[in-house]
């Protein structure tokens, strides 16, 4: 689990809405708006979409002391999921949020290990979407979307911790997950994991 963090983020969408950045997800599109030119986003084999500004949109806040959103993966302008946590001010749960095109909604999910957060979420479709993370003991955290509902799944948990930072999908049957893990439980040495399903 982060061992700091950021009360009352808020989520940012272009203003244009979600559509400017509709082609990229995940990594790549983190890539593109990292280089690109400020306010513009670069779709691979398509001209530069020029981004108008940024509208600030309150998603649900369901805890009552953390709320927090570490990533998001857009499929289209009315197809989008954000992931974090909250916290009630004991454990942390795992927070899934659906855009549909008009705002942002909570969807259930699974809280394994008692205290859990998502780090990073990727989506390829309307039935396939994974999230990783983390959780206070540091175990790994998988979840995966099938369309109607995220279930958690099984992840290796070499060493004494291992925490999950970002994942990528192409498709259904190939998704990268990607972090760390301490191979003993000083927790001095940090070295890096990778999952793939």
């Amino acid at each position: 689990m982060h061992s700091c963090r950021h009360a009352g983020r808020l989520l940012l969408v272009g203003a244009a809405g979600l559509a400017s950045a509709a082609t990229l997800t995940g990594p790549v599109a983190a890539a593109a708006a990292s280089h690109a030119a400020p306010g513009r986003i670069a779709a691979p084999g398509s001209a530069v979409a020029t981004c108008p500004g940024w509208t600030a949109l309150r998603p649900p806040n369901p805890g009552t002391s953390t709320d927090d959103l570490f990533g998001v993966a857009v499929l289209s302008s009315s197809n989008a999921w954000a992931v974090g946590d909250d916290s009630n001010g004991a454990a942390f749960h795992t927070l899934i949020e659906h855009w549909n095109g008009t705002s942002w909604k909570q969807v259930p999910s699974p809280n394994p290990h008692g205290s859990s957060e998502l780090e990073s979420v990727s989506a390829t479709s309307a039935t396939n979407a994974w999230a990783v993370g983390d959780d206070a003991k540091g175990r790994s955290v998988t979840l995966r979307w099938n369309g109607s509902k995220w279930t958690n799944m099984v992840s290796p948990n070499p060493g004494d911790t291992s925490k999950m930072f970002a994942v990528a999908a192409s498709s259904a049957s190939n998704a990268w997950a990607v972090g760390e893990f301490t191979p003993d439980p000083s927790g001095t040495e940090h070295r890096t994991l990778a999952f793939h399903c």
